[in-house]
C-alpha cells in the first residue's frame, strides 16, 4: 500500500514539473513576440502602440527579476509617453525606475527619476501620499551615501506631509529616521523631540513604503503564480514519493522550535545588555566630554593601585566662563521648591543648548552658578570669541526670558557673566560619583569676573580682551579692586562688530 503511494505521489510529482517546464517555455515565447512588435511598432512609428509593449515588457522583465531589462523597457516607455500617457502612469514609471536603479546601487539615476516622479505627484497629481513614499526612499539614498544634510532634510518633509495628511505610519517610519540621525549627530534637543513623537504613535506592522505605482507593477500574473506553484508542487511530491519521514520531520520541528525559543531568548538578553550599555554611554556623555568617555571605554576608572587612568592634562589656552543669577537667594525664599528647580531648569537647559552651538564644554552647575569652557578639553584658537558669543547669546536668552515673566507678573532672574582667558589643569576627581572639572588661577580669576560685573552684561578681563578686540565693541571699565586679586582691568562686552 506504501508502495502504491509513493508511486502515485511520483507520477504526479513528474506530470506537475512536465506542465511547469512548458510554462516556462511558453512564457519566453511570449517575451520574444513582444520584443518583435515593440521594433515593428517603432518602424511604422506607432508610438503609442509601443508604448504600450514596452510596459508590458517591463512589467514581464521585472516579474522575472531581469532588472536591467525591466529599466530598459521603463526607460523607452519614459522617452515616448512625455506626449501620449497620463501624468499619474508617467510618474508612476518614474517612480518605478527610481526602485529599479536604487536596487541597482545606481543612486544618481535614481534620485533624478525620484524628483521626475515627486514633481508630478507634488505638482500637478496632488498625490501627497505617493509623494510622501518617494521622498522617503530618496532620504533613504542619501542617508546611505552618508549625505546627513539631505537626509535629514528629506525625512523631514515626509514627517510633515505624513503629520498633515494623518499617514500615521509614514509619520512613525521618518519620525524614526531622524531620531536616529539627529541622536547619531548628538542633536540632543531634536533627537528628544522625535523620541517623544515615537512614544505616542504605534510602530506600524509592515512597511509602509510603497516600491512603485500600482498602475505601473500591478498585481503579479495568476499565470506566473500558478506556474510558480505548479513547479513547487511537483518537486513536494517527489519528496513524498521518496519515502520522506513523516516522525523525522515532526522531531525536527520540535527541535528547531525549541532552538528558535532559545535564539529569542538569547537575542532578548542581547538586547537588554545593549540597551543597558546604550544608557550607560549616553549617562556618561553627560557627565564627561566625548573623549574623556572613550579613554574610561578603553581602559576602565582606576588601575589596580587605584590611580586614576584619566590623566590630568594641562591647558595653556582656553577661556572660562562663569553666570550667576541675582537675588536667586531672595526669590527663592518666596518660590515653592517646584518653581525654583523649574526656573532653573528653563535657564540652564538654553544655557545647555547654547554653549552645545559655540562648541564650549559645560563643566558644572554650583546652586544657581554655571560654569563652562572653551578650549577645554578639546583645544580651539578661537575659544575667547566662541566664550563671549555664548556669552552675548545666554543675555539675549536672558533678556526673552525676563520680558516673558514681565508680562506675566512674576518674578525672574537677572545674569551677570564673567570670562577670563588663560592656563588651566583638567581631569577627574573622586572615588564616589566623580567628576570632571577644571583648577587654577584662571578659573579663579573667571569668578572674580562674574562677581564684579553687572547684571544684563558680559564682564571680561584685560586677558581676554586682548583677544577679542578684533571682534567685539567693548567699554573699558578702569583698573576694578578684586578680593585677593587687587586692581583687575576690567571691560564690559558691547556688541559684536560688523
Amino acid at each position: 500500500m506504501i508502495l502504491q503511494k509513493q508511486f502515485w505521489f511520483l507520477c504526479l510529482g513528474y506530470l506537475f514539473l512536465i506542465f511547469h517546464i512548458f510554462a516556462q517555455k511558453n512564457h519566453q515565447q511570449t517575451i520574444s513576440k513582444l520584443v518583435e512588435s515593440f521594433y515593428r511598432a517603432r518602424q511604422n512609428k506607432q508610438d503609442s502602440e509601443a508604448i504600450r509593449i514596452s510596459l508590458e515588457l517591463a512589467r514581464l522583465y521585472y516579474r522575472e527579476q531581469n532588472v536591467a531589462q525591466a529599466i530598459l523597457y521603463y526607460q523607452k516607455a519614459s522617452e515616448l509617453g512625455n506626449s501620449y500617457l497620463n501624468p499619474q502612469v508617467l510618474a508612476g514609471i518614474y517612480d518605478t525606475l527610481g526602485d529599479l536603479y536604487k536596487k541597482n546601487k545606481n543612486y544618481e539615476s535614481a534620485l533624478t527619476h525620484y524628483k521626475n516622479a515627486s514633481e508630478l505627484y507634488g505638482g500637478q497629481l496632488y498625490d501627497m501620499k505617493r509623494l510622501a513614499s518617494v521622498l522617503y526612499k530618496a532620504a533613504e539614498i542619501y542617508q546611505t551615501r552618508k549625505d546627513f544634510n539631505n537626509a535629514i532634510s528629506f525625512y523631514e518633509r515626509v514627517f510633515e506631509i505624513s503629520e498633515n495628511q494623518s499617514l500615521t505610519k509614514l509619520q512613525y517610519l521618518s519620525a524614526q529616521k531622524l531620531y536616529e540621525l539627529y541622536k547619531m549627530q548628538n542633536y540632543h534637543s531634536k533627537s528628544d523631540y522625535y523620541a517623544s513623537i515615537l512614544q505616542r504613535l504605534d510602530a506600524p506592522s509592515e512597511n509602509l513604503i510603497t516600491k512603485s505605482s500600482g498602475l505601473i507593477i500591478g498585481e503579479k500574473n495568476p499565470l506566473n503564480k500558478v506556474i510558480i506553484l505548479v513547479g513547487i508542487l511537483g518537486v513536494v511530491l517527489i519528496v513524498l514519493a521518496i519515502g520522506l519521514n513523516f516522525q523525522t520531520i515532526k522531531r525536527l520541528k520540535k527541535q528547531n522550535d525549541q532552538i528558535k525559543i532559545q535564539n529569542k531568548q538569547i537575542e532578548d538578553q542581547k538586547r537588554e545588555l545593549v540597551a543597558e550599555k546604550e544608557e550607560t554611554e549616553r549617562l556618561m556623555e553627560s557627565i564627561f566630554p566625548k573623549h574623556i568617555v572613550a579613554e574610561l571605554k578603553r581602559n576602565g576608572v582606576r588601575t589596580s593601585s587605584g590611580s586614576m587612568v584619566v590623566k590630568p592634562q594641562i591647558y595653556e589656552n582656553c577661556s572660562v566662563l562663569f553666570t550667576d543669577f541675582k537675588g536667586f537667594t531672595q526669590l527663592a525664599e518666596i518660590m515653592s521648591p517646584e518653581q525654583v528647580i523649574e526656573e532653573l531648569n528653563t535657564c540652564f537647559s538654553a544655557f545647555d543648548d547654547i554653549i552645545g552651538r559655540f562648541r564650549l564644554e559645560k563643566i558644572k552647575t554650583i546652586g544657581d552658578a554655571y560654569m563652562c569652557a572653551a578650549g577645554v578639553p578639546v583645544p580651539m584658537e578661537d575659544h575667547a570669541v566662541a566664550a563671549v558669543s555664548a556669552g552675548l547669546e545666554m543675555l539675549k536668552f536672558m533678556d526673552i526670558y525676563r520680558a516673558q515673566k514681565i508680562s506675566k507678573g512674576l518674578p525672574y532672574f537677572d545674569v551677570r557673566i564673567g570670562i577670563h582667558s588663560g592656563r588651566v589643569i583638567a581631569g577627574i576627581v573622586g572615588t564616589r560619583k566623580f567628576a570632571y572639572d577644571i583648577w587654577g588661577d584662571t578659573v579663579n580669576t573667571a569668578a572674580r569676573m562674574e562677581q564684579s560685573g553687572k547684571e544684563r552684561y558680559v564682564n571680561i578681563s584685560e586677558e581676554t580682551y586682548q583677544l577679542v578686540k578684533h571682534a567685539f565693541e567693548c567699554e573699558y571699565r578702569g583698573e576694578v579692586p578684586v578680593k585677593h586679586k587687587g586692581n583687575i582691568s576690567m571691560y564690559f562686552v558691547l556688541r559684536k562688530k560688523m
